[in-house]
């Protein structure tokens, strides 16, 4: 009879076990979905924020505002930003090293 019952536990403990580790599977899955959601949202008003650069001012000073406050090592990243050459452009500066 006792053993009877150490197998009922043990079965539940491994259940409980099996249940936890699915658990935490879906909490790693929602947590990547979110945020690669986060990523894409910022990669798309970036994008948006540098159209807009192209042609008004206004978005240009802005985006020179917030590259002013960024570290020193993304300010050497996004100093080309500042530019607004066309695409082809920074392709051609791309391709003969002046921009990393």
């Amino acid at each position: 009879m006792k053993t009877d019952y150490k197998r009922k536990i043990e079965a539940l403990e491994k259940r409980a076990a099996q249940i936890q580790a699915e658990r935490q599977k879906l909490i790693t899955q929602q947590n990547k979905s979110v945020k690669a959601e986060l990523t894409k949202r910022k990669i798309v008003l970036g994008a948006l924020l540098i159209s807009q650069a192209r042609t008004d001012v206004a978005a240009r000073k802005i985006i020179a505002k917030l590259i002013e406050v960024a570290s020193e090592k993304d300010k050497e990243f996004l100093k080309p930003l500042l530019s607004f050459t066309d695409e082809k452009t920074t392709e051609q500066q791309i391709q003969q090293g002046e921009i990393k």
